[in-house]
């Protein structure tokens, strides 16, 4: 396999600079001020866990809610629901087994408002998801943002096959599946970096 960008550039630069997408200010500040509001001094952290592309076995991207019960389980932090389409079963179902569920912003359409969208996500101090169209638009506002990845296939091309920096995003960090199948070690990886963001 050949990472084109480092075959003909070593330095792998492209776009690289956090933040070259603007969401409007005005509906950015009020975001946050409804934030701070609701959550005082605690992390806000969005979350998406699923892929809708699910062609030559590619939902392999995707990772079931509550594969991820330690992350969603760290002190002083709520996690917001960016998931596109409807997750409202697996939302219900984490919440029934004692699970702490992400909140969902019914002000935010997130499939049908990119200006809602970009205001919400400026909003939060970082992003979870795996490989879908919230981490590009959370990779262009400059929003710190990990990609969950897995081991192998289906990993995409420009997240390149080893390594967690990507040269699209300068915000952007990618944590890899150490496993081929499961995601326990994910999880625990992913509770232990942001656990020391707190």
């Amino acid at each position: 396999t050949v990472d084109l960008a480092q075959a003909f550039d070593r330095r792998c630069t492209l776009p690289g600079t956090p933040g070259w997408f603007r969401p409007d200010p005005a509906l950015l500040a009020a975001k946050k001020a409804e934030y701070d509001a609701r959550w005082p001094g605690r992390r806000r952290i969005g979350i998406s866990w699923r892929s809708a592309r699910a062609m030559r076995g590619e939902d392999a991207k995707s990772i079931p809610l509550a594969a991820l019960a330690r992350t969603l389980s760290l002190p002083d932090t709520v996690f917001i629901d960016l998931q596109y389409g409807d997750a409202g079963a697996e939302v219900q179902a984490l919440a029934q087994q004692g699970l702490p569920a992400p909140w969902r912003d019914p002000a935010v359409d997130t499939t049908q408002d990119l200006d809602a969208l970009a205001a919400q996500l400026g909003a939060l101090d970082h992003v979870v998801s795996t490989s879908n169209t919230t981490v590009h638009i959370a990779g262009a506002l400059g929003v710190p943002t990990t990609v969950l990845l897995p081991r192998t296939w289906p990993v995409r091309w420009h997240w390149g096959y080893q390594g967690e920096q990507t040269s699209w995003y300068g915000s952007v960090r990618l944590l890899r599946n150490p496993q081929e199948q499961g995601w326990e070690a994910l999880d625990r990886a992913l509770s232990e970096r942001l656990a020391l963001s707190i």
